[in-house]
């Protein structure tokens, strides 16, 4: 049968023949096809979003390329055993464009494996997380942070909203000014300051009013609400005394550690005590570390922590859902694979 094939290849379409296309490109989609299914068939939930080294697979990378290897060098010990009879019959301008063309196919078919694996973990992974709703969560972290005491200056009054704003605002008039004294001859570019220093405010004991920051800035999917306007809710409850307010946000926290598994020692009802327990609601000393490890050192006047939320982990989920959803096909890695495609085939067609 193959021999069969192969003769009424050679006497129908020589550049088929010669190029070995109709045996190599069946193989590469099979190939693929099973690249896929073994991406769809892993095992994927929510605690697997926080490891990247999950979903970038280095080891598919590996066997893949060995694969792709394998395959190039038995398809061309193949096609550049014909080339030199190309020399003794006459070859037409419309043959040497497609067999250039057949040469990218194979090339740029044959080194996308690791891609359709990651393709079918990709939409594994999308079935069971499309009713994720990110900017509620990014909103959820975001609001309950405000509770959560990592670093003392983010609870200072400097770093407050207000502060902010107003420290942004005397940022650009000073860049007016200076603009205008460097038109007019007046300044040299070392003596405008970007940057006002912070003030040494130690005296004044760190509060949760203060705190003005967000742990999730942006989503492709989007937008969280403002550092300003998370901070005027939370110190409406404060000042309202609304506890249960306060221990809703952390309770809901709660959930999505214990949904993303997120390693954490945490107990919303004491938090929201914590927050509740001093004067102006100041920050005592039972500060949150962010690794469970302590591999990050403590602030001085703290006691020893007993408390900690993986935080990077948390926000390493929540972004790995909108790396799913964007899908890795982006326009820089298709150009990469084909150049490569074209530089391989221009390489090969020189012989």
């Amino acid at each position: 049968m193959f021999t069969k094939l192969n003769a009424w290849l050679i006497t129908r379409f020589p550049l088929l023949w010669n190029t070995r296309v109709v045996f190599v490109l069946p193989l590469v989609l099979l190939i693929h096809g099973l690249f896929y299914l073994a991406g769809y068939s892993q095992k994927v939930d929510f605690s697997d979003l926080k490891n990247s080294r999950f979903f970038n697979a280095e080891e598919v990378i590996l066997f893949s390329c060995l694969i792709t290897v394998v395959i190039l060098l038995i398809w061309m010990v193949h096609y550049l055993r014909n080339n030199p009879l190309k020399a003794h019959y006459p070859i037409k301008k419309a043959y040497m464009f497609g067999e250039f063309m057949l040469l990218f196919l194979v090339f740029f078919s044959s080194a996308t494996f690791f891609f359709t694996y990651r393709q079918g973990l990709y939409d594994q992974t999308k079935g069971f997380t499309d009713s994720a709703d990110l900017v509620e969560e990014a909103n959820t972290i975001n609001l309950a942070y405000h509770f959560i005491p990592l670093e003392t200056d983010n609870f200072r009054p400097f770093r407050s909203c207000d502060s902010l704003k107003a420290r942004k605002e005397r940022g650009q008039a000073r860049l007016l000014l200076y603009n205008l004294a460097v038109k007019q001859g007046k300044a040299s570019h070392t003596e405008y300051m970007e940057n006002e220093p912070e003030p040494n405010l130690d005296s004044i004991p760190p509060s949760y009013l203060y705190y003005c920051r967000l742990m999730i800035h942006t989503l492709d999917t989007g937008t969280p609400a403002s550092s300003e306007e998370n901070s005027r809710r939370v110190v409406n409850w404060l000042k309202t005394g609304r506890k249960d307010s306060v221990l809703h946000a952390l309770n809901r926290l709660k959930v999505l550690l214990i949904k993303y598994d997120i390693g954490h020692v945490f107990d919303p009802l004491s938090r929201t005590d914590s927050v509740f327990a001093y004067p102006d609601f100041y920050v005592g000393s039972d500060y949150f570390s962010k690794y469970s490890e302590y591999e990050e050192p403590m602030p001085t006047d703290s006691k020893q922590v007993s408390q900690f939320i993986e935080n990077d982990d948390l926000t390493d989920s929540i972004s790995m859902i909108e790396r799913v959803r964007k899908g890795f096909w982006q326009y820089e890695i298709l150009l990469i694979m084909l150049y490569y495609a074209m530089g391989a085939a221009i390489v090969l067609y020189s012989f």
